[in-house]
């Protein structure tokens, strides 16, 4: 899901996606082609700006309006997806510990690094495969 919140009527933050389990929420910057300066803005910015609001999340409203106490107490994942990464993309993932979905067109490869909260696998890679549709559909 996409998440908006607001402080005094404006829009205050926008993560592209967040997916949320029991233990953790993927915090997802996608981005058609991604940057380096993308990567920087996921953690250096949004990643900031989430943990403040979840210090005093009575001073914001969300959309939809119940995730913000779904994110309390979850572990926060970085995740960046798109389908075109550069080289300084891919090394600023390295380097800030954000986890890079790709698309080879078949299915979808996630790189995993070692920032990873317990509660997921310790694998370096996870490959999440595409259904192929039949004819027709």
């Amino acid at each position: 899901m996409a998440l908006t919140i607001n402080s005094t009527g404006n829009a205050f933050l926008e993560i592209d996606g967040v997916i949320l389990n029991t233990v953790v929420a993927l915090i997802n910057g996608a981005k058609s082609s991604l940057r380096d300066a993308d990567v920087k803005d996921l953690v250096d910015v949004k990643l900031k700006k989430l943990k403040q609001i979840l210090e005093e999340p009575s001073l914001y409203r969300s959309e939809p309006a119940d995730v913000l106490g779904k994110l309390a107490g979850l572990a926060r994942v970085p995740v960046a997806s798109g389908k075109i990464h550069s080289a300084e993309a891919k090394a600023a993932c390295a380097e800030k510990g954000v986890h890079l979905l790709e698309s080879d067109g078949i299915g979808y490869r996630c790189t995993l690094h070692k920032t990873l909260p317990p509660a997921l696998p310790p694998r370096s890679e996870v490959v999440i495969p595409v259904p192929q549709q039949k004819r027709g559909q």
